[in-house]
């Protein structure tokens, strides 16, 4: 300490002993209340980060929900409580970007051109069309 604060003597050293000073004993306690409030800070910041929370903005249609997103929300909403899912069905056309849409799941054959967003293929499916033998036998 006396290399930063050469004109303060902080500690007294007599041959057996060692004490310290009140101006040191004051600036060991300012200094311990730095480091208290440093590491106080640094876990409000890992605590934030360890829990994702928030607002997701999700669109889907209706069918979509119905076959499993709305499950699947679900679930992920009872595994992260601090995160606000906002889900609008609708078959109308959205624009992740204008629209402010984090997520917009759809269906579509062939895939929209000229969009602004990342396409992401969730899986494929093969398009068959079924029917009662009756039905089917004036075809």
């Amino acid at each position: 300490m006396t290399t930063i604060f050469p004109s303060i003597n902080a500690t007294l050293r007599v041959v057996c002993r060692f004490a310290v000073t009140e101006i040191g004993l004051d600036y060991y306690r300012h200094c311990q209340v730095m480091v208290e409030e440093a590491e106080a800070a640094e876990g409000a910041i890992q605590s934030a980060k360890w829990e994702p929370q928030g607002i997701i903005k999700v669109t889907c249609p209706p069918g979509v929900g119905a076959l499993g997103a709305n499950a699947m929300i679900a679930d992920f909403i009872a595994l992260y409580p601090k995160v606000l899912v906002h889900l609008e069905s609708t078959n109308r056309e959205v624009d992740p970007l204008s629209d402010g849409v984090d997520i917009a799941l759809r269906v579509r054959f062939p895939p929209a051109k000229g969009r602004r967003s990342r396409r992401q293929t969730a899986g494929k499916q093969r398009s068959t069309t079924g029917c009662a033998p009756k039905l089917g036998a004036g075809l």
